[in-house]
């Protein structure tokens, strides 16, 4: 077996080091034979060339030399020295390697990482962390593999065939405690998982090893589950796909709430355009279908830009045939490559023309999902300058990255002006680590619902047993949760399963029933099953794939049921510690006239719903509003602007101007239109609203005495929406 081993320490001195000694040594020698034997004919000049060679040469001395030529003899005692180090250096290699693979062959519960590209470097930095002993195997070492294994003592490179059986046994992967397949070839990945099963198999004593093998493609995981050569769980051998692009795809959709800005942009549903249809931007699709739902908003609206749209449309509508169902999303391909064609106004107001929300057409988000980092840093960079001068087509984008780039993207945490900024996600920091692989930390909750699900039913299949197709259903579940919750108006913290015990889902339980049974819908859909009046699971029919509303009473109890399941789930496991799923709830105020603010009534408000998230929603129209706003803040409470008004304390700034107007550009009339658009958005969406002066017209909107006009409303005619009568009346 041809191979090579890289660790730290394993050169006694580096070799760059003996090259550039004996490159200065050399021509110290030229220097030092021709100033002491100066060279008249040729004869000469090769004689010189000569006795350079022979100063590397330790057992033969030097022909005669010069009375007072001390320099060479200088030189004649480095070119020495140049020798033995290097004959000290190869050999010191040569026991060193010996002893490296004595080692590796008695390395017990350690970690072998099989591809040790992006992903598996970045899930070693984090294994490090966890003191663990890492062999990484790869075919080829690069500049950024060599300086990582020459950093860590505890991290080895084998640099041999990853799917040779020999290979394996080199590095022990019988004793491993884990095995990681984290190339970016899937056939490689499983092909070596091949080898180490039938190694395990072959081992008298060994005990179970743990295998984590990198799909990049989700169906694959799926399809590969029911074939019999696929790795299957036994006494030896624990197998676990990961899919890092699903992963991403998750923390994405959780970590921006795409379905709640949809809702404060006035639309009735979100609309996204996804630029580069690769197995990335494939991942949030399917991820949107499943959770793009929210209160009534209706199904998700997806827009595909991608040079091979149409090619590509054939090939995802053959694997997920379900997918163009109208109950479950809008799907449209538009074939355009923005890395290569000028992109021009024409282009933004054909894709501002797929959005539309109450203030005009306009897209809920604009995501980048090439395969390279820079096509689609380039690609932002075009869109953010272009839709900036412009206003068309405006709304946040996000950039799919593999490695952070601060200098051209700001986190969303870090400003609230979504439409200025460029925001990254999918860094391998977040996908390819020791807590999303080895802990599942995405999966937990996941994993509590099944556990809770046996628990209840009788049943004792674990997780790893699960089939892909049923760890989805149960991630699925578990990723919509945060949206039921947000239906109700909960605040959700990071971890949605840290549950106070006021949480109620059954103060709206039809509601929560009909969301789930979109959810249950479009998982099914998406894995191929079909409406018939009897159900057959060989061939993927059933009766209830039908809308919530035609469903028969006793199916749409199951679903009511389910949120009972989880009322008494999370309701018996409710924490006493940490930051807790609350109800939130939303604060504004109106100022009209000359009043005066009152503080210590507004305190009283605050601390009344000092149990409460609250949030505020303000224009930040008048002295009165802003001093509020201060006041709030100073509460802890979180801030929403409606308008042009830029603040870097707020949490959201939601601009209702149409796509394409330009705020300077306004007349007296329509910053008037600006203005009431402003106060409406507060009448209709905030549930608590304090009113300082008295203004009849904001009133009769406010208690629905009269109807706000349909041109100024934040809430689309689609929707149905009853404005909040709390009011509260300060002079």
């Amino acid at each position: 077996m041809n191979y090579r081993i890289y660790k730290k320490g394993q050169n006694l001195l580096h070799w760059q080091i003996i090259v550039f000694f004996g490159i200065a040594v050399l021509i110290l020698g030229l220097i030092s034979n021709f100033l002491a034997y100066p060279a008249n004919n040729i004869i000469t000049i090769f004689e010189n060339l000569s006795r350079t060679i022979q100063l590397f040469i330790p057992e033969q001395d030097l022909l005669q030399v010069p009375e007072g030529a001390w320099y060479l003899a200088i030189t004649k005692f480095l070119g020495t020295i140049v020798t033995f180090m290097i004959v000290t250096q190869v050999i010191f290699q040569f026991f060193i390697n010996q002893y490296q693979v004595w080692q590796l062959q008695r390395q017990q519960n350690h970690i072998v990482i099989l591809g040790f590209g992006d992903c598996g470097q970045q899930f070693a930095l984090t294994a490090l962390a966890q003191h663990k002993q890492i062999i990484a195997i790869d075919l080829n070492i690069s500049d950024q593999q060599y300086n990582l294994i020459m950093q860590n003592h505890k991290l080895s490179l084998l640099l041999a065939d990853p799917t040779d059986k020999a290979t394996l046994l080199q590095a022990a992967v019988h004793k491993a405690e884990r095995v990681i397949f984290a190339s970016n070839d899937n056939l490689l990945n499983i092909q070596a998982a091949n080898s180490l099963r039938e190694i395990l198999q072959q081992q008298t004593n060994s005990k179970q090893t743990t295998a984590y093998i990198q799909i990049d493609d989700s169906k694959l995981i799926e399809l590969l589950k029911e074939t019999p050569h696929f790795p299957k769980e036994d006494k030896t051998l624990k197998v676990i796909s990961f899919n890092r692009y699903q992963i991403a795809a998750r923390h994405f959709l959780q970590t921006y709430p795409l379905y709640q800005y949809a809702d404060l942009r006035g639309q009735d549903r979100i609309q996204v355009a996804i630029f580069g249809f690769t197995d990335k931007g494939q991942q949030i699709l399917l991820q949107l279908v499943q959770h793009g739902y929210y209160r009534d908003l209706k199904t998700p609206h997806i827009i595909i830009i991608d040079p091979q749209a149409t090619q590509r449309q054939q090939q995802f509508l053959n694997r997920y045939p379900g997918i163009d169902d109208p109950e479950i999303c809008q799907l449209d391909f538009i074939e355009y490559d923005i890395n290569t064609q000028t992109l021009d106004t024409t282009f933004l107001q054909t894709l501002e023309k797929q959005g539309k929300s109450a203030y005009g057409q306009n897209l809920t988000a604009i995501l980048l999902c090439f395969e390279q980092d820079t096509q689609n840093i380039t690609a932002s960079l075009q869109l953010r300058l272009k839709t900036q001068q412009t206003r068309l087509a405006l709304a946040p984008i996000f950039v799919e990255i593999t490695k952070d780039s601060p200098a051209l993207s700001v986190n969303i945490d870090k400003t609230p002006n979504f439409e200025q900024v460029i925001q990254h996600f999918g860094q391998l920091e977040q996908t390819c680590n020791w807590q999303q692989i080895v802990e599942a930390n995405s999966d937990q909750l996941a994993k509590f619902l099944h556990k809770a699900y046996n628990a209840r039913y009788g049943n004792d299949t674990k997780w790893e047993q699960l089939t892909e197709t049923y760890r989805d259903a149960n991630r699925g579940a578990a990723d919509n949760l945060a949206i039921k919750l947000a239906s109700l108006s909960y605040w959700i913290p990071e971890d949605p399963s840290n549950w106070s015990q006021k949480v109620d889902l059954t103060e709206n339980q039809e509601l929560l029933a009909k969301l789930e049974h979109r959810r249950w819908y479009a998982e099914r859909r998406l894995n191929g099953w079909q409406y018939g009046t009897t159900r057959d699971d060989n061939r993927k029919i059933h009766p209830c794939l039908i809308p919530y509303e035609q469903l028969p009473e006793n199916e749409k109890d199951k679903d009511r049921t389910n949120i009972t399941d989880l009322q008494e789930i999370f309701s018996s496991q409710a924490q006493k510690t940490g930051e807790k799923v609350r109800k939130a709830i939303t604060i504004a105020l109106l100022a009209s006239g000359e009043s005066t603010l009152n503080k210590t009534e507004i305190l009283k408000i605050l601390k009344q719903y000092k149990d409460y998230h609250i949030t505020l929603i303000s224009s930040l129209q008048s002295p009165q509003e802003r001093e509020f706003v201060e006041i709030g803040l100073k509460q802890g409470t979180k801030l929403i602007i409606v308008g042009s008004y830029r603040s870097e304390k707020a949490e959201w700034i939601i601009d209702l101007l149409p796509a394409g107007k330009q705020p300077i550009s306004l007349t007296a009339e329509e910053q008037e239109i600006q203005q009431q658009r402003a106060v409406i958005y507060q009448l209709e969406r905030a549930e608590v609203l304090i009113m300082i002066g008295e203004n009849q017209q904001w009133i009769k909107w406010r208690q629905g005495t009269e109807t706000i006009p349909a041109e100024l409303s934040s809430i689309p005619a689609s929707l149905s929406r009853e404005i909040p009568n709390k009011l509260i009346m300060e002079t």
